[in-house]
């Protein structure tokens, strides 16, 4: 496993209602961050995308592959109390949530990465790379934190994960020039990737 990371990582993308993301980030970082990780989710990092004023990103973490473990957490959370009380102010701010990965890390990169903004990277494949290929891919890429689809069933289908298979590269900072895909996964990349600038919110685990 890469250092910092745990082994199992959920890339969330939500859509939201024009104008309320900034609500959603409050109410996110008031009520639902300790909450989560009472019961065993890990938030990693809140995001701001800069170039779409209504998505908020987030990086939810476990720390077992197991799928029964994940879906006895996500149950814990979202049939209890805190849920309950302020899924409605939640789910009011959103247009659609089920633009989420479930990914493995991979590589040796040494550290999360920290600043004041990052870039991410997500490559569609054809099909999910090995082991070696996806360790091929993030030694490619020694500055990046690399990610690739879990080979781990979504046993919670109350929330929906993307069924196909991605290639992520998490960088610090915002600025030079965007990635090529890595040599060892180019022939399964279905088209051009999915780039985006993320700045954190203010209480962001992995970037303070």
């Amino acid at each position: 496993m890469s250092a910092g990371w745990p082994p199992l990582v959920e890339l969330r993308r939500y859509q939201l209602h024009p104008g309320r993301r900034e609500d959603l980030i409050e109410l996110f970082e008031r009520e639902l961050t300790e909450t989560q990780e009472a019961v065993g989710l890990r938030v990693l990092a809140t995001f701001r995308d800069d170039g779409a004023p209504d998505e908020f990103v987030w990086l939810r973490g476990f720390d077992t592959t197991d799928p029964q473990a994940r879906a006895d957490a996500l149950q814990a959370f979202y049939f209890g109390p805190v849920w309950a009380a302020h899924r409605d102010a939640a789910n009011a701010t959103m247009v659609d949530s089920d633009n989420v990965f479930l990914l493995t890390p991979v590589g040796d990169a040494p550290s999360r990465p920290a600043g004041d903004a990052v870039r991410i990277t997500t490559w569609l494949l054809a099909r999910a790379a090995t082991a070696d290929e996806a360790a091929a891919a993030a030694a490619e890429l020694p500055a990046a934190q690399c990610f690739a689809s879990a080979d781990v069933p979504n046993l919670f289908p109350g929330l929906p994960v993307r069924d196909d298979r991605a290639f992520v590269a998490l960088e610090p900072g915002a600025g030079g020039e965007a990635l090529a895909a890595p040599a060892a996964i180019g022939e399964l990349v279905t088209g051009p990737p999915h780039v985006a600038m993320l700045r954190p919110s203010h209480r962001s685990a992995v970037l303070a």
